[in-house]
């Protein structure tokens, strides 16, 4: 939930820079990006009437939802793109698009269409719309990686306000996925017509339309006029600044001519203490930390030297070391979800440096050289990198700190091709049901991780029995089982939860937080936000 910033302990440094990362097959970011047209003015780093000013730290990377598969893109579009379903305060599904919808068998869902949506450019949203979203969201040639989440074979128009979607199987967590920002709703007509490319344009029923954009450095977006939540958006115009570094954003918020900010780091917070009029929160979330293990082509294909990796980490001094304190250990299944599984209690839970050492000894690595890698748009990936240094080092191994860019990342462990690294540090979504956040574990419905995940087909089974079972306590029980199976493997290794640390000028800014959230989206209630 919700809650006060507590007491900052950690030598970590302020300034790193942020970009929200998701373990997911990215689709990169290619030329220039301009908005759907529209008449509106240009990016100010001011304020106006009813403005608000959103210091963002970083720029989206793609622009059309179901080819997104990272939060740094997801926060811009949800401002603009809607999807069938929502969800509430508790991470519980909500209608949203739909008003309504019913389950008519195992695998057929039968939604009910709200009327009266439109898009912004005026045009009312139909049945069309969106089956041509969910089919363009499962077509191999889009290459989402949201495809695997959502599981659908087929979708029909049975109706003029009415959709049918089939799933290839029974899931539980279907409606939980169709949440999700790639799985958001197009205008098909435009698209279909080539007045509308969603790769430079952004173009939906959201609150807010695009208006300009200046690449790497702003975007102004205007209220919808169209927008069928009456009264909202509550701010007519929303300026949001790209602000790479944190110590700039913190005085924007403290100068003014910054509303509203999120960061990684927690010593960034340390920038705005002594500021009666800027308020801090720490969201809750259940978003993780992990290391990926390239168990495929690397050192670590052996057994020993997983196991030692895994014995070697301390989650509680990656928390308080690393992360200041902010943050709760986590296993597979992280603990928002509670009482599923205990990171203490699953195999290689409690780190052990005696027996990682002996471990490294025996497979014949002592002295050997591994490197971890970070990635340079997770801000807090090093610190954690540094942290497990130290640990491995003391195991026997010596270990070089390499950070890589979003592309290297990209190209070097998530292509699902054969993986060119030993260990990398990034971070997972945990959305609102614990078998979404499973499934990530499950390469053969996701793809990007093939590379260097080593099949485990009792794991799989687990995965998808997760997938179909209803939830009760057998359910329950499978994820536990999932979660010592991965925590067994060493493959991904989950480490801390990632919650989002949100700041903003109390004095300019009514803000409206949800209590948790799951999909990277802490800011998600931006249609709330006023003026003061």
């Amino acid at each position: 939930m919700a809650r006060k910033l507590p007491p900052l302990t950690s030598s970590t440094r302020a300034g790193y820079v942020r970009k929200a990362w998701l373990p997911v097959a990215f689709a990169m970011f290619a030329g220039c990006v301009a908005c759907s047209p529209s008449s509106g003015g240009s990016p100010a780093n001011g304020r106006s009437g009813t403005q608000l000013v959103w210091g963002k730290a970083a720029e989206a990377d793609v622009l059309d939802p179901p080819a997104a598969g990272n939060a740094t893109s997801w926060e811009l579009l949800h401002l603009t793109y809607e999807n069938l379903v929502g969800l509430d305060d508790k991470l519980k599904i909500v209608p949203e698009l739909a008003k309504s919808w019913r389950q008519v068998s195992p695998t057929k869902y039968v939604f009910e269409l709200r009327e009266g949506v439109k898009f912004s450019n005026g045009r009312q949203m139909t049945a069309d719309d969106v089956v041509g979203s969910l089919k363009r969201l499962i077509d191999p040639a889009t290459a989402s990686i949201w495809a695997g989440q959502v599981g659908i074979r087929g979708v029909t128009a049975t109706g003029d306000g009415q959709v049918e979607v089939t799933l290839l199987k029974p899931k539980t967590p279907f409606l939980a996925a169709l949440a999700g920002s790639p799985a958001a709703v197009l205008p098909m007509k435009e698209l279909s017509d080539g007045t509308f490319d969603p790769k430079k344009e952004l173009l939906g029923t959201g609150p807010f339309k695009a208006v300009a954009h200046s690449q790497a450095e702003s975007w102004t977006f205007e209220r919808n006029p169209h927008y069928w939540r009456s009264g909202l958006p509550k701010a007519g115009k929303l300026t949001v600044r790209i602000m790479p570094d944190d110590a700039a954003r913190a005085a924007a918020l403290r100068d003014g001519s910054v509303d509203f900010t999120s960061f990684e780091a927690p010593d960034s917070v340390r920038l705005l203490q002594g500021r009666t009029n800027v308020k801090t929160v720490v969201q809750a979330t259940s978003d993780y930390y992990r290391v990926d293990v390239n168990a495929r082509s690397s050192i670590f294909s052996d057994d020993r030297l997983r196991q030692a990796l895994a014995l070697s980490i301390d989650r509680e001094r990656i928390k308080n070391v690393a992360l200041g304190g902010v943050g709760r250990a986590s296993a597979a299944v992280p603990p928002a979800f509670a009482g599923v599984c205990d990171p203490a209690t699953v195999p290689l839970g409690k780190p052990d440096a005696q027996r990682a050492r002996q471990l490294v000894a025996e497979a014949g690595a002592t002295g050997k050289t591994v490197e971890i890698n970070t990635i340079s748009q997770v801000a807090m990936s090093s610190p954690i990198a540094q942290v497990i240094q130290q640990s491995l080092q003391a195991a026997g191994l010596k270990v070089r700190i390499v950070p890589l860019d979003l592309g290297a990342a990209m190209k070097r462990a998530y292509s699902g091709g054969q993986a060119d690294f030993d260990v990398l540090v990034s971070w997972s979504a945990g959305y609102a049901d614990p078998a979404m956040d499973l499934a990530w574990y499950h390469p053969e419905l996701v793809g990007f991780n093939k590379g260097f995940v080593k099949p485990d087909p009792q794991l799989y089974s687990l995965i998808d029995g997760g997938l179909a079972a209803a939830p009760d306590e057998s359910r329950t029980r499978m994820f536990g089982d999932a979660c010592d199976r991965i925590a067994q493997n060493a493959n991904i290794i989950p480490l801390v939860t990632k919650e989002a640390i949100v700041a903003y000028r109390s004095d300019k800014a009514t803000v409206s937080l949800m209590s948790v959230e799951g999909y990277g989206l802490p800011l998600r209630r931006m249609a709330d936000f006023g003026v003061k």
